[in-house]
């Protein structure tokens, strides 16, 4: 990975731990300590309740990120990292890629769409699931999988 791409990653990494933590800190004030559900009597430290908060803020905050990165960092950039010396030559290039763009415009989710580019320049389902931050290979798998049915279906009824 560049050095650009790393600073990048760190900076974004550190908006979106500022991200959880602000929403953490709101809603932990207006849905716990306002209502006094922490009592210390109870066993649960303070700082246990506000890491639970974080853990809640987390999963929409990484989920708007997410998709905010998916729409603002062409796949291409990726593609561009992994190029070698044996690059076929631009006319080629070309071709290809507006061959792909046809073929995945009716494709409306981006995640989707990202994975069947990457397909389409022979990464493997594992190198996609890490680009793309899916977490598994089988995320890649079910979502490739789910495509091919829905396109069989509106080719059966086509």
């Amino acid at each position: 990975m560049s050095p650009e791409l790393v600073e990048r990653a760190a900076l974004e990494a550190d908006d979106l731990a500022s991200d959880v933590v602000s929403d953490a800190l709101l809603s932990f004030r207006d849905q716990v300590l306002k209502t006094h559900r922490w009592h210390a009597e109870r066993g649960a430290t303070l700082k246990t309740f506000f890491i639970g908060q974080c853990l809640i803020k987390f999963v929409p905050i990484i989920r708007t990120w997410r998709q905010a990165i998916l729409r603002q960092i062409p796949v291409e950039v990726v593609i561009d990292e992994r190029a070698q010396d044996a690059e076929p030559g631009p006319a080629t290039t070309t071709v290809e890629r507006d061959s792909v763009r046809r073929l995945l415009e009716d494709v409306i989710d981006p995640t989707l769409r990202s994975i069947l580019f990457l397909i389409s320049q022979s990464f493997t389902h594992p190198e996609i699931a890490e680009i793309l931050g899916l977490g598994s290979t089988k995320a890649v798998e079910a979502r490739v999988y789910r495509h091919r049915v829905q396109h069989k279906q509106v080719q059966a009824h086509a």
